[in-house]
């Protein structure tokens, strides 16, 4: 399939007019990734938001042997959306394609230029990195009442404190 029937495909930009998303391809080109290949890691510089057209990705946290999957993110997600935010921050985790796999990658002077040209990507795009924050903070909820109640059940509230700040590390 052509970049452009996979972007309509997607429910994050449902509504978006053919034209914008034309408009998004011509601003930011589709960028093939290979199984196994690592797109984002921990410290990398954080500076353009990646929305996975095809495939997959593992997201992990952590470093070295240390490293807990927190998610899969495939087509029509978001990743390194904490970018929009905190241009040129460290990455807080990695992706890494589990198969072979279609990217668009931009950067904020990229959204700026579809933004004043009045596209409706950077909206479609805002909304779909909003849901995805409130899905993973949900998770990361989740995430510390499961490791809380495992250890308060043991009894060894050490231990859970240890859990978690190995879970948030960065």
């Amino acid at each position: 399939m052509e970049p452009l029937e996979l972007l309509l495909t997607l429910p994050m930009v449902a509504g978006v007019p053919p034209a914008d998303l034309k408009r998004l391809l011509e601003v930011a080109e589709p960028v093939s990734v290979a199984k196994e290949t690592l797109l984002l890691d921990v410290g990398d510089a954080g500076n353009d938001v990646i929305i996975v057209l095809t495939g997959g990705f593992s997201v992990e946290l952590g470093q070295g042997s240390t490293m807990l999957p927190l998610a899969f993110v495939g087509p029509g997600e978001v990743l390194g959306e904490a970018s929009l935010f905190r241009q040129r921050s460290p990455r807080s985790a990695r992706a890494r394609a589990v198969d072979d796999s279609l990217v668009l990658r931009m950067d904020a002077g990229t959204l700026d230029v579809l933004v004043r040209e009045g596209n409706g990507v950077p909206r479609a795009l805002e909304e779909a990195v909003m849901r995805t924050l409130a899905r993973r903070i949900h998770d990361s909820v989740h995430a510390i009442d499961g490791v809380l109640s495992s250890a308060l059940d043991a009894a060894q509230p050490k231990s859970a404190f240890q859990r978690l700040r190995e879970l948030f590390t960065r």
